[in-house]
């Protein structure tokens, strides 16, 4: 290999460990996003798991102070309410696990999709938005790409993906 062909080559490989570095770090910043996001929801329940002791103390202090029917209509209301509070809990722990679920599926394929368009020679950088479906499964939505547009590519999206063209967003630059 000539001297002018090893610099082309090292030139063509500098360029893919920068744009290797701008995928990771994009993808490093959406999961610190979605790491502040578990943070508010770990909050969430904490603040819920407070209320429901508080409750749960009230409910005790109640039951030793009152006597007679109040009692039972008093405790009824609080088991309502705690039963309430524990369903509230359970629907965040699920948020919380579904936002990680999205996050780790974002990831793969962005990568997968990269790997795809570097077999077919492109150089792009990729942009994976994935919501739950109708039955809570995630699901790619929507495509962004930033580099040569390619219409194999954007059929293999389509297809194997389950993202049609009016979802991909080509940014050509």
């Amino acid at each position: 290999m000539s001297e002018q062909e090893m610099i082309k080559k090292l030139g063509e490989l500098t360029s893919e460990v920068e744009k290797l570095k701008a995928n990771k770090k994009s993808l490093a910043e959406r999961n610190m996003q979605a790491e502040k996001e578990n943070d508010d929801l770990r909050k969430q329940i904490e603040q819920l798991e407070s209320f429901n002791a508080e409750l749960n103390a009230t409910v005790k202090e109640q039951t030793e102070m009152l006597n007679g029917g109040k009692l039972y209509e008093d405790y009824q209301e609080v088991c309502i309410k705690n039963s309430k509070l524990n369903a509230t809990v359970d629907v965040l722990v699920e948020k919380i696990s579904m936002l990680k679920a999205v996050g780790l599926i974002e990831a793969e394929l962005e990568s997968y999709i990269w790997d795809k368009a570097a077999d077919m020679g492109l150089t792009l950088r990729v942009q994976v938005t994935v919501e739950p479906d109708g039955s809570g499964v995630p699901v790619p939505v929507s495509v962004e790409l930033t580099g040569p547009r390619s219409e194999v590519l954007s059929r293999w999206l389509e297809t194997e993906l389950g993202v049609p063209a009016e979802r991909q967003v080509w940014n050509e630059n």
